[in-house]
């Protein structure tokens, strides 16, 4: 890579600090990440939609201050808003959105097969059978296992477990283009039963790469990231960033680099 060449060797707040020492400037960092994307994204299709001239034209106008300040990021195409950009969400049913959706031409009526993935589409389905009676039972599901952790967290600062079931999947068996709704989300919840109930009960977590998967015999890559999931209680984001960093200073995972990033 040319250019700044040791921009992988910082962290965000590494590089927003060196923009601040005026070691770098933001288009320096600009250009070194759209370098990357460049030369990585045909072989992981992770960007979508490059908006680098939308990255030139802040710089130009100036950058706020704050923590970040001239730091490339990346924006997830589902719920990011972007003034002036549209969100497909990944979905045809969006793929001609504008930036405000009350002028979507699809607005009022349901999406139609093949607008959106056909998980999608059956799950939505199998939503309109949910009674009001099947609702407050979920809900009252949800806050059942909130007061459950709550009365664990009076004792126990941290809950510890693994952050996915099983090594990642070759890719595809988790497909949202399966005709079978159940099977998939069979699938899912055994490749990750341990994340979801967090989101019912509103708990902070962090999820840390810790270690390394052996070669095994069905597979042909090494080196896959095995990860914890570390749980605190309501509001204690801080103990996590605490415990978070103590670990990563006696396990470090900051070079650890998949082959496609080298």
């Amino acid at each position: 890579m040319s250019g700044f060449a040791d921009y992988e060797r910082y962290d965000a707040l590494g590089l927003a600090e060196l923009v601040r020492r005026k070691e770098v400037s933001p288009e320096d960092l600009l250009d070194a990440a759209i370098e990357r994307v460049e030369a990585r994204n045909p072989a992981v299709n992770a960007v979508v939609m490059p908006l680098y001239d939308y990255g030139r034209k802040a710089i130009a106008d100036g950058l706020r201050d704050g923590p970040f300040r001239g730091v490339p990021f990346l924006l997830k195409d589902l719920g990011g808003w972007l003034a002036g950009v549209s969100v497909t969400r990944g979905s045809r049913f969006f793929a001609d959105a504008p930036a405000a959706l009350a002028s979507h031409p699809a607005k009022g009526r349901p999406p139609r097969p093949g607008e959106v993935e056909k998980v999608t589409y059956a799950t939505g389905q199998l939503g309109e059978k949910v009674t009001a009676a099947d609702y407050i039972l979920a809900t009252q599901n949800a806050h059942r296992l909130g007061r459950q952790m709550a009365a664990f967290h009076a004792t126990y600062d941290v809950l510890l477990t693994p952050a996915l079931a099983t090594l990642p999947p070759k890719l595809g068996w988790i497909d949202m283009m399966m005709d079978d709704v159940h099977e998939y989300w069979r699938r899912v919840f055994h490749f990750s039963p341990f994340t979801v109930c967090f989101n019912l009960t509103g708990q902070p977590a962090i999820v840390l790469p810790l270690a390394r998967a052996d070669a095994m015999p069905e597979r042909t890559a090494t080196g896959f990231p095995i990860a914890v999931q570390l749980v605190a209680r309501h509001g204690d984001e801080a103990t996590l960033f605490r415990l978070a960093a103590q670990l990563e200073k006696a396990r470090p995972w900051f070079d650890r680099k998949p082959p496609v990033a080298m």
